[in-house]
């Protein structure tokens, strides 16, 4: 990529994740010296309006909406570690009348305040002092489990949200038409225009749920075995699934495509894909040291999205 290079950059409409797609663009144009002030411009936004029709925020399964397995799960887990919070609190804030469903949001002020105090996050929020490290670890755990049986591999219809995104993914590193008959709207894909092909980068911005099911419709995840409601699971042992390792405050997904020169008469096409800066091993494809896969073996393993997966059984609403 060269300091002319086009970068094409979509977000949802949400105020805050356009806000943060102005940012990046940004940074990448004072990064190659071509700032120029004023009012930041980003190629398309996509509205939330009908996220049946949004592969960047996608909604719009009936099958995985009515699901209640993440709620079930950390009502169970939350229940064994919250009521000592709960006693502490009020007994310490009288009249605040405290409840266990309300901790969740309390302990949540930690990081949202030390934010909102200081945007590079040197200085903890006081509420952070509310609370142990191993109640925080505890947290980490909840949050992971409603992740995990919400919108990831503990949900069946998990993955379905994030079918369109996985196929325009494929049409980028192909060069071809986008073929999906889930999220993804035609009226934009297929315009060159809000859609276009054959660039060195794309930026696309969304939110934390809608990460998470284009992680799962890509199967990034399925050697991850079902997480215990009931006691902790590291990381390590959850073939790296955290809530605070795949989706943290400005979380990045990176899918990279290179070419290899093996010999002069032979370039071989890879794929990589980083999460926040870490390498994740792919499932179904062969991966080297570095953790690449060839481009066509990466495309082959994504069958589930390439087939359309089980959004036929999502029972779509109508448009009201």
């Amino acid at each position: 990529m060269t300091k002319d290079s086009k970068v094409f950059v979509r977000s949802a409409g949400s105020e805050r994740v356009v806000a943060s797609a102005h940012k990046f663009v940004e940074g990448f144009n004072k990064a190659k010296g071509s700032e120029k002030g004023g009012a930041t411009k980003l190629d398309l936004i996509i509205s939330e309006e009908d996220r049946r029709k949004n592969p960047i925020a996608p909604q719009g399964c009936d099958a995985f909406d009515n699901d209640k397995t993440a709620d079930k799960v950390t009502d169970q887990f939350r229940s064994t570690f919250t009521q000592p919070i709960v006693d502490r609190v009020n007994k310490k804030l009288p009249g605040a009348n405290i409840k266990i469903g309300d901790i969740k949001s309390l302990m949540a002020m930690c990081p949202f305040d030390t934010v909102a105090r200081t945007p590079d996050a040197s200085k903890l929020s006081p509420f952070c002092h509310l609370f142990s490290h191993e109640e925080f670890r505890h947290y980490d755990y909840l949050e992971t489990l409603g992740k995990f049986y919400g919108h990831g591999p503990g949900n069946s219809f998990g993955p379905a949200p994030g079918i369109g995104y996985v196929n325009e993914l494929i049409a980028r590193l192909t060069n071809s038409p986008v073929r999906d008959n889930t999220t993804v709207d035609h009226e934009l894909d297929d315009n060159p225009k809000t859609f276009p092909l054959g660039l060195p980068l794309y930026a696309d911005f969304s939110h934390d749920n809608s990460m998470t099911v284009i992680f799962t419709a890509m199967g990034l995840f399925n050697a991850t075995k079902p997480l215990s409601p009931t006691e902790i699971t590291d990381p390590a042992d959850a073939s790296g699934y955290s809530a605070s390792w795949t989706i943290p405050f400005g979380a990045r997904a990176y899918f990279e495509k290179m070419v290899c020169d093996h010999s002069p008469s032979a370039k071989q096409e890879y794929v990589r894909v980083l999460l926040n800066d870490r390498v994740i091993p792919l499932q179904g494809c062969h991966t080297d040291f570095l953790g690449r896969c060839k481009l066509d073996d990466f495309i082959n393993g994504l069958t589930y999205a390439r087939s359309n997966g089980n959004w036929d059984q999502c029972e779509v609403s109508p448009p009201k």
